[in-house]
């Protein structure tokens, strides 16, 4: 065997030729030029505040030495470099829209890291950042507000964690303590009870034994009851021997329906095994071709693979609709549940409007989500005489409706909100109001809206959109991430403009047409916003609620929504980004347009034919 030998690189000063063997505690510092030098000569040679470099003659600033870090200079420079670019360019994954723009931003960082690094366009990319820091200062202030209350927070949790260990220890070793002074004290007692005692020893040891066992047990039932909120399972290993007779908690029971594998033949999974290769290291290590057995554990693995996939695959709601109707009673039931109407009732408005610009009568209306019938109360009379009105929460159907002479209504209460009770070709216009960011399933309500609407019918609507409540959705994710370490999904999701139109689109509708609008709220603070919230009957309900928030979470919330969005009076904006849809079914009345190269007239003969409208004529 050789030896090998280790080299242990020695550190020198270039100036006072001070190593490390001479001096343990010499520390070696470094400045923009890449030359090292001690403590003590930079204290000696900068005692100005700046003095050219012993090596270079670069004129060089005190405060710019700095400890070195790596054996190479361009490796500590990079890192310094990057470091100050990071400061600036901060911001995270949830300031970009898509995955796309979020990859570019990165890869513009790197890029000016290099030139940077490697002394390229330094000049412009200089006025490249100056650019950037003045576009997005305030981002930038928002990032390092939140990088800053982060690396707080996670100080403090490493330090209670420290303090939190070495209280565990000192409580350990004082058990231990005991527990020796304990033992030593039963000995103790032992050994007088069998020196002063007319019992015979082995009845004496015997009973000394069974009060071992007793205390060692009552011992074991305290620890495994002791609990530390350490963040680390702690495993105990019983020693106990397990009795013969096995008590079982759980009872096994058949599972009944369909098997998640594949149907296949003893026969198949045999020409499978016989197909498998066997190498000679495979046969070596004692494998033998008989052991069919595992090659068709292994082959049912793989044949079923893609059978379990397909199962788990199915449908998986993202709402509880239960929840979210009760969440709607509740809120119908108020005393003051008019007051929480201003947003509904106003859109309600704008739709019932935009009824009036086909021109069309529509006899028979029906309303998906009416709730406490906003679209009734703005319905044109000249327009429809009757509104049938479709809910899942039952109390926003019971409540008492306005008399309009000349229009009818009728309450459903549906049981699913995928599913619509009406008959094929039976509705002339279905109109929803702000309802179906909640339904679970829009490909097959929007199924069954084309089912229920006759030819030619429409299906006009409002959803929140994407970059809904943003302020509110950023206010948490903020506060509950400097508080707990992590985020959970308080905000539900939004559909966006595009993905709508594929999913009218793919129920058969024809002539879509989408259009947006923001709706800014003021709110004197959070705790009223969040009121309101409740009011309207729009609380959170995922079909895998997260954690409530707890009480420090919603206070730096509230701090961190005024600090970053408030207005000048102090009030807190909350954005509404209503989503506005008017579809159509297909029908044979309706237009369509002429096949391609089917023309006869170019755009340019139209100068010709209505003579230049830009000359004025000549009236002479």
């Amino acid at each position: 065997m050789t030896q090998s030998q280790v080299t242990v690189l020695e550190e020198v000063c270039p100036r006072c030729r001070t190593s490390n063997y001479q001096n343990k505690s010499l520390k070696l510092l470094v400045n923009e030029c890449g030359h090292d030098l001690c403590e003590k000569c930079v204290e000696h040679l900068f005692i100005r505040g700046s003095a050219p470099c012993p090596s270079c003659k670069l004129v060089l600033k005190k405060n710019g030495f700095k400890t070195k870090r790596f054996e190479d200079f361009s490796v500590e420079r990079e890192v310094d470099i990057r470091k100050r670019i990071l400061k600036d360019y901060n911001k995270t994954e949830e300031d970009f829209e898509t995955l796309r723009e979020y990859n570019d931003y990165l890869e513009e960082i790197e890029e000016i890291i290099f030139n940077f690094t490697s002394n390229i366009d330094v000049e412009e990319t200089k006025a490249k950042v100056e650019a950037y820091k003045k576009e997005n200062y305030k981002t930038i202030q928002k990032n390092r507000v939140a990088q800053s209350r982060q690396e707080a927070y996670l100080k403090e949790k490493t330090l209670a964690e420290e303090k939190e260990a070495e209280e565990r220890r000192a409580h350990e070793q004082e058990c231990e303590l005991m527990e020796e002074m304990e033992r030593q004290e039963r000995k103790k007692k032992l050994l007088d009870q069998i020196a002063s005692s007319d019992r015979p020893a082995d009845e004496i040891l015997l009973l000394h034994k069974e009060e071992e066992e007793t205390v060692n047990a009552t011992k074991r039932s305290l620890h495994s009851k002791t609990a530390y909120n350490s963040g680390f399972s702690i495993a105990m290993i019983s020693s106990v021997k397990p009795s013969d007779t096995q008590v079982y908690i759980y009872k096994y029971e058949g599972c009944e329906g369909d098997t998640c594998g594949p149907k296949t033949s003893i026969e198949k999974i045999k020409r499978y095994a016989e197909s498998v290769t066997v190498s000679k290291a495979a046969l070596a290590g004692g494998f033998l071709q008989d052991y069919v057995s595992m090659i068709c554990t292994r082959a049912l693995s793989i044949i079923s693979k893609r059978d379990v996939l397909s199962k788990r695959l199915r449908f998986v709601s993202t709402f509880n609709s239960q929840r979210k109707a009760l969440q709607r009673n509740r809120a119908a039931k108020l005393d003051n549940h008019e007051q929480f109407d201003y947003l509904r009732n106003g859109i309600a408005e704008i739709l019932a409007d935009r009824i009036t610009d086909i021109s069309r009568d529509f006899p028979r209306i029906v309303d998906l989500g009416a709730g406490k019938g906003h679209v009734y109360k703005h319905v044109n009379t000249y327009t429809t005489s009757h509104v049938t009105e479709c809910d899942t929460a039952k109390e926003c159907l019971d409540l008492p409706r306005q008399d309009i002479q000349g229009l009818e209504t009728k309450q459903i209460l549906l049981e699913r909100d995928d599913t619509l009770p009406f008959d094929n070709n039976s509705q002339e216009l279905i109109i929803s109001n702000l309802w179906l960011h909640w339904v679970n399933d829009l490909p097959k309500l929007f199924k069954e809206v084309e089912r229920v609407l006759v030819p030619d019918g429409v299906f006009i609507g409002s959803m929140f959109a994407v970059e809904t409540v943003y302020q509110l959705r950023v206010s948490l994710q903020q506060a509950e991430l400097e508080r707990t370490g992590g985020i959970a999904p308080h905000i539900s999701p939004f559909v966006s403009p595009a993905d709508l139109g594929s999913l009218l689109n793919g129920a058969k509708f024809c002539m879509i047409t989408l259009d947006s609008e923001e709706i800014t709220v003021t709110y004197p603070d959070l705790y009223f916003l969040l009121r309101d919230i409740q009011g309207m009957g729009e609380n959170g309900c995922l079909a895998v609620p997260p954690n409530l928030l707890r009480r420090d979470v919603l206070t730096s919330a509230a701090a961190l929504y005024h600090d970053l969005y408030a207005n000048s009076d102090n009030s807190l904006p909350l954005t509404f980004n209503i989503l506005y849809f008017i579809a159509w079914k297909q029908s044979a009345v309706q237009g369509k347009p002429k096949p391609r190269g089917s023309q006869n007239l170019s755009i340019a003969d139209l100068g010709k034919m209505f003579g230049d409208l830009s000359k004025p004529e000549n009236k002479n």
